[in-house]
């Protein structure tokens, strides 16, 4: 299992078989029932997101593919400009944001049938493309939306969305972040393969 995401009264996972599977509280017997399975990619899903009722996901096959949870059914799929697998994807307000190995990112907009209207390069020091190991949304002090990039420079790179105006780079991390969440506040959390875990916030 690589991804795990729930919403709309469902817990959904995928992985490795390419399927996404839908589970739902059994309340009669407390445990989780299978309500149905998603099939349509044919490389692993690597990634899912939730927003209302539609559940995205993002396989090793190129593409993101756009589900309606309240019918099970398939709404549309689209093949991405990645050039590597993506690793990282989140969701904001009508905006889906794909982050890959490629150093790109593609902002998708969901109330259009998911057409790209922006495309980014995060580069490194040396200005080439910087392979992205995960993202994050978190909101700064003000309250605005703010894109956490992991590199395999080892760096967080920030963006404010949706200007992509650059906010900085923390570079704390001794080996590449590979993971990242939001925490109370201001505030979020990386990890990465230095074993370390670090906790930033927004003054």
């Amino acid at each position: 299992i690589y991804a795990i995401v729930q919403g709309n009264g469902l817990l959904c996972t995928a992985g490795h078989d390419a399927g996404i599977r839908c589970w739902k509280m059994d309340a009669a017997t407390g445990q989780f029932a299978m309500a149905g399975v998603l099939q349509g990619h044919t490389a692993p899903v690597q990634h899912l997101q939730v927003g209302n009722t539609m559940l995205y996901s993002a396989s090793r096959d190129n593409t993101i593919k756009q589900w309606d949870l309240t019918t099970g059914q398939g709404v549309l799929s689209i093949t991405t400009g990645h050039q590597a697998f993506i690793l990282g994807m989140r969701l904001y307000d009508q905006y889906l944001f794909s982050a890959g190995l490629d150093g790109k990112v593609f902002v998708y907009d969901t109330a259009n049938g998911l057409n790209t209207i922006f495309t980014h390069t995060v580069t490194n020091k040396d200005r080439s493309p910087s392979a992205i190991t995960c993202v994050e949304l978190c909101s700064d002090s003000a309250g605005n939306a703010i894109l956490v990039v992991a590199c395999n420079d080892n760096a967080l790179k920030l963006w404010e969305v949706p200007s992509f105006d650059r906010r900085g780079i923390l570079l704390r991390h001794k080996q590449p972040p590979r993971a990242m969440c939001t925490g109370p506040g201001n505030s979020f959390f990386s990890a990465g393969m230095d074993a370390d875990i670090l906790v930033w916030e927004f003054e």
